[in-house]
């Protein structure tokens, strides 16, 4: 395992887990997800085929919701999916998915008992407000909240918003650079302006659990 992922012992590997260093997460947590550096996830989070950019902050019991059809004979899963073991296991059919690939970009704040409906994105920057129930994407540099999530406001004006994504500064690691974040014009020209910027590339890992013990093997 490399150096700056800390996988909790409490972490159920559902599928496939691919992470970027450095990474964390904490306990109660499962897991079906790409995720990249700088990014943490906190207690009891659901998460199932997700795509996480980097320098994203997730709270604690966040889930991503699975969808059943409502245009045919039943909602319920059984009669695609096996639900039941023998004698009440259907015969497995595809043609639909519960689950679809669900994305989420990079510096996205997600708070607390946010539930995230599967198959949408949420854009580069965005906050959702905690116990937020996400039905539809969301604009990157929005503040959403509610039930279901409705725009509460931009979190800057267009032309800093269009700034920041040329910028696209996540894809570099910031902390070894003495940067003034507490002014965002200042913080905005220094960036723009710093001529030895390198892309980071972290370590990808495979995670999985073996035995009670997390492993990982690298990935290109």
């Amino acid at each position: 395992m490399s150096i700056g992922i800390q996988i909790h012992a409490k972490t159920d590997i559902i599928a496939n887990v691919i992470v970027e260093a450095p990474f964390r997460n904490y306990g109660g947590v499962y897991l079906n997800l790409t995720v990249g550096a700088f990014s943490y996830l906190a207690n009891d989070c659901c998460l199932y085929d997700l795509t996480i950019g980097r320098y994203c902050s997730i709270g604690d019991n966040v889930h991503i919701l699975s969808q059943h059809p409502t245009d045919s004979f039943s909602t319920s899963p059984i009669f695609y999916e096996h639900v039941f073991d023998e004698p009440f296991r259907a015969t497995q059919r595809s043609g639909y998915k519960n689950l679809v690939q669900t994305t989420i970009g990079n510096d996205v704040w997600i708070g607390s008992g946010v539930k995230i409906k599967t198959g949408i994105t949420i854009g580069n920057g965005a906050v959702i407000g905690a116990g937020s129930v996400v039905t539809k994407d969301v604009a990157p540099f929005s503040i959403v909240a509610g039930v279901p999530a409705k725009l509460i406001k931009m979190r800057f004006s267009p032309d800093i918003i269009e700034r920041i994504q040329t910028l696209a500064w996540w894809q570099y690691n910031l902390l070894p650079y003495q940067i003034s974040w507490n002014d965002l014009e200042s913080t905005l020209f220094q960036l723009e302006n710093m001529r030895d910027l390198v892309p980071y590339v972290g370590k990808r890992y495979q995670i999985w659990n073996e035995n009670g013990e997390m492993k990982g093997k690298p990935v290109s």
